[in-house]
């Protein structure tokens, strides 16, 4: 599925890759199962390069707030 989407749109930087597509395709043809898990937790989508400054922010704050560590890896 992503392979096609690439050969489609390669040029293009409009085009987005919708990851529940896959995952619906996945799951319709038996090649995998999806468990969704709950999570109080905050969510942040970054589909646009504006998107990037609103969530660094957040996971600075996040990591001053101690919920993570300075160093993931």
């Amino acid at each position: 599925v992503f392979k096609e989407f690439l050969s489609l749109h390669l040029d293009s930087k409009a085009e987005e890759f919708f990851i529940p597509e896959l995952i619906q395709h996945l799951t319709d043809s038996g090649i995998a199962k999806v468990a969704v898990l709950a999570s109080n937790s905050q969510w942040f989508g970054v589909t646009y390069i504006e998107d990037k400054p609103a969530v660094q922010d957040a996971f600075s704050q996040m990591i001053e707030d101690g919920y993570y560590p300075e160093t993931l890896v």
